[in-house]
C-alpha cells in the first residue's frame, strides 16, 4: 500500500484539514518561564519542589491528566498534561539554589498565560519559603 502524499513531505498540509486549522495546529506552542531563587541547598529546594508539583490539588485541578516524571540524579522532571506540558530546571547557586521551569501552552490557552504563570510562581514562593 502506497502512503499518502501528505506524509512524505514534513510540512505539507494534509488534504482534511483546512488552511487556517493547518496553520494554528502546525505552530509550536507558546512557552514562559517562572523562575525563582531559594536559600536553601539545592537538594532541599528540589525535594520541596518536587513534593509541590506531586501532591498539589490547585495544579490537578487545572489539569487532570497530570502527570509528573522526575530525574533525581539531575534535579530535574517534567509535567505533562492535555493541556501543556512543562520542564524543570534546579541548580545550585552560591547562596542556595535556582529553579526554573519552563511552561508550553497552547495558542487556545494563551490568555490564561498570566493566570498560569501568577499562580505557578506563588506556589513556588510558598514551597521555598
Amino acid at each position: 500500500m502506497d502512503t499518502p502524499p501528505w506524509h512524505r513531505a514534513r510540512r505539507m498540509r494534509p488534504p482534511h484539514l483546512h488552511p487556517i486549522l493547518w496553520g494554528v495546529f502546525s505552530k509550536p506552542m507558546p512557552k514562559f518561564k517562572v523562575e525563582s531563587k531559594s536559600k536553601h541547598s539545592a537538594q532541599d529546594t528540589y525535594q520541596k519542589i518536587k513534593s509541590m508539583l506531586e501532591n498539589d490539588k490547585d495544579l490537578r485541578k487545572m489539569d487532570s491528566s497530570y502527570a509528573c516524571t522526575f530525574n533525581d540524579a539531575a534535579m530535574s522532571g517534567t509535567a505533562k498534561g492535555s493541556k501543556f506540558e512543562a520542564a524543570m530546571k534546579i541548580a545550585g547557586a552560591a547562596s542556595g539554589s535556582n529553579v526554573e521551569i519552563e511552561v508550553s501552552l497552547p495558542m487556545m490557552l494563551t490568555p490564561l498565560k498570566g493566570v498560569v504563570q501568577s499562580t505557578l510562581q506563588k506556589k513556588l514562593e510558598h514551597a521555598l519559603a
